[in-house]
């Protein structure tokens, strides 16, 4: 329910892709290009959050972590924080969204192309951001943390050095975690 009281009221920003900043500048709804979606899709497949460009709440709380003989572990509490998000998600109708993007297919690849990716096809950069959280680890067992600055990383370099995609499915749980991937799975057969 959190999400969705914030969700009906959110307007994704209008951008223009600027390329001497490779980066896009955001405007009011209408006044750019209508780039957000390409943009969107382009770091989708490249396996980046765009926090910074999507309009959504942050995640309640704040990161739960416990210590135990000088080691520091993520709190399992964690996960409940993003059960509100993954609810909403499993509720999207991956029907609808496939038929909304071969509706639109010309245009985003257009779009896409124009974002510098040359002949390269956009279907197959959202289906390959798909396949790259599809294809996200699933650890056992505790998740050792160290904290170097502010925030918190992974302490087994192999999972730090995942796609920032990737890792949130692992700090999601394995509950979210499933719930995602089933529901990725199901808009992957959709498109």
């Amino acid at each position: 329910e959190h999400v969705r009281d914030h969700v009906a009221h959110i307007h994704v920003k209008d951008a223009t892709w600027n390329p001497a900043r490779n980066d896009a500048d955001y405007n009011w709804p209408g006044e750019g290009q209508g780039r957000v979606r390409d943009i969107l899709a382009d770091a989708f497949a490249r396996g980046k959050l765009v926090r910074d460009k999507l309009p959504l709440p942050a995640m309640p709380g704040k990161l739960i972590v416990v210590e135990r003989e000088e080691r520091t572990f993520l709190d399992t509490a964690n996960y409940a924080r993003y059960d509100a998000v993954v609810a909403a998600f499993a509720e999207m109708d991956t029907e609808a969204l496939a038929r909304w993007y071969l509706r639109y297919e010309p245009l985003l690849q257009q779009a896409y192309a124009e974002l510098g990716n040359g002949e390269a096809r956009v279907r197959d950069a959202i289906l390959g951001g798909i396949e790259l959280m599809l294809a996200a680890p699933a650890p056992a067992g505790e998740l050792e943390l160290t904290q170097p600055a502010v925030f918190y990383k992974y302490a087994d370099p192999a999972l730090e050095s995942l796609p920032e995609s990737q890792k949130l499915l692992i700090r999601m749980g394995p509950r979210n975690r499933a719930i995602i991937v089933a529901q990725l799975q199901r808009l992957r057969e959709a498109l």
